[in-house]
């Protein structure tokens, strides 16, 4: 389900964002959407651009590499099920009746369960 969040004047001038495209910048804002209260939601590209951009041509794979790049998305998959988190989420929204995820952490998860997918750029997940 779709929730209303907040954008931060901070957002404008953040530094790692100012380092990513217009349209990454787009998708991450979108990603706060459909994210849960934790900032962590499934990730299917195809559903995410279906979320993000629904009446246009834009391949989200590279723009979701661009965000991983810079840290501000992390893709990691537990068994044969892809996730995507937003490291920080809490700190840049405020959640005035969280719900508690129903979808693993990519910190607190067995970190042998784990398996980082990878993008070109194959970083593993930030702690929190």
């Amino acid at each position: 389900m779709a929730r209303i969040r907040t954008i931060k004047p901070e957002f404008w001038s953040d530094e790692k964002l100012a380092e990513c495209s217009l349209s990454a910048r787009l998708l991450f804002i979108a990603t706060w959407n459909f994210a849960d209260d934790d900032g962590r939601m499934e990730y299917s590209p195809k559903r995410l651009k279906m979320q993000a951009f629904p009446g246009d041509n834009i391949d989200v794979l590279p723009l979701v590499d661009e965000l991983a790049k810079h840290r501000l998305v992390i893709i990691y998959r537990i068994g044969t099920h892809d996730y995507l988190a937003i490291p920080n989420f809490r700190k840049h929204q405020r959640v005035d009746k969280p719900r508690a995820s129903i979808l693993p952490d990519p910190v607190d998860a067995n970190r042998q369960q784990i398996e980082t997918v990878k993008s070109r750029y194959g970083q593993p997940p930030l702690p929190r």
